[in-house]
């Protein structure tokens, strides 16, 4: 068994600061004061404890101006989300801009306090390796393939119990020092996975490996034509 983890598909170019604030400006937001969560609406992305820790977050911290945004295709499941931050009284804390293009999409991770990711389950999470190639603290559940993707560059939660959520939002909101030190975590983590072309090269050298050893049938299959095929 060889394991081959995935490479980052492919690496954002960080905006320019002109750039940045701009999309910030139309979005309403401000660098350094909200957490990101990009993923899609379905039931195991846990956004509902999210929201709960969310909640819990802002009473135990009335004046913190932190805020969530998270981003994903809008579907019947973001509109029971919206409903819910209303019926909390999150409305003007927390954001579902839907799909956003890559340029948006980068402008907020640059921006962004930290990436949060409270999934109940990823095959691997692409989104936390984005954050690492943009400098960027990542706090993210303890379960599923999430810890062999971050290793020691995130830091942890139960996505189950909302008050673990709150201690990592706190933390990362305080400590500047662990804030740093996730951020150069994550460069040195990301440098594990490599990028697409070197995934590749990791199946093609597999292959390699196997094909001279491969118990061939001692009898040859052709085609139909004169040429074999």
């Amino acid at each position: 068994v060889t394991t081959i983890h995935m490479g980052l598909p492919r690496k954002a170019t960080p905006l320019v600061p002109e750039q940045r604030m701009a999309v910030l400006e139309r979005s309403g937001l401000r660098a350094g004061r909200f957490l990101l969560y990009p993923a899609d609406f379905r039931p195991h992305k846990n956004h509902r404890m999210l929201l709960t820790a969310f909640k819990m977050y802002r009473a135990r911290n009335p004046g913190s101006d932190l805020e969530l945004v998270c981003t994903g295709t809008p579907n019947a499941d973001m509109e029971c989300l919206r409903d819910a931050v209303a019926r909390m009284e999150l409305a003007g804390a927390v954001r579902f801009p839907g799909d956003v293009s890559d340029e948006v999409f980068t402008a907020l991770l640059q921006a962004c306090r930290a990436l949060i990711f409270p999934s109940l389950y990823e095959g691997f999470g692409i989104p936390v390796l984005e954050a690492m190639a943009l400098g960027k603290p990542v706090l993210c559940s303890r379960v599923a393939s999430l810890p062999e993707v971050a290793g020691d560059a995130a830091v942890y939660f139960d996505p189950r119990k909302p008050a673990e959520i709150v201690r990592a939002i706190e933390r990362i909101d305080s400590d500047i020092a662990l804030a740093e030190r996730l951020i150069h975590l994550g460069y040195a983590r990301l440098t594990t996975f490599g990028d697409a072309s070197e995934m590749a090269q990791r199946y093609l050298q597999v292959f390699r490996e196997v094909v001279p050893d491969f118990p061939y049938p001692p009898y040859t299959f052709h085609g139909i034509y004169a040429d074999g095929w």
